[in-house]
């Protein structure tokens, strides 16, 4: 993620940022098909461009909590955050981060656009 020469910015401001995003994480969007006996069987593919995305995925506990609606409060167990604003993503999608799986609760782009925040549910697959 390379920044335009006039941005004023620390040189190491980019290795330091790669240290905070350290795994790697695929975004996948659903798709639905109907056999020939009307049997719907669901597949998932990685949505483009956000198949190996920098990605920091950490328990959510405690004070992080309080700043999620009260219903997401309940369900999310883990916060995904990538180094990027990402509109595209929606609560449909899921990530999979190595061999764990989550369904995306709820997104929080942050006001200055820099990160992307997921508050998800880790599922079995």
């Amino acid at each position: 993620m390379p920044f335009p020469s006039s941005t004023i910015i620390h040189p190491n401001f980019e290795d330091k940022l790669t240290r905070l995003f350290r795994q790697t994480a695929a975004v996948q969007q659903s798709t639905d098909t109907t056999d020939e006996y009307g049997d719907i069987t669901q597949s998932w593919t990685a949505v483009r461009g956000l198949s190996a995305v920098a990605a920091q995925v950490a328990r959510v506990g405690g004070s992080s909590k309080r700043y999620l609606p009260e219903f997401i409060q309940e369900v999310a167990t883990h916060q995904v955050t990538f180094p990027e604003a990402y509109a595209q993503i929606t609560p449909k999608m899921r990530i999979v981060v190595g061999s764990n799986t989550y369904e995306i609760m709820y997104i929080h782009v942050d006001s200055q656009s820099a990160t992307t925040s997921c508050y998800v549910r880790e599922t079995s697959t």
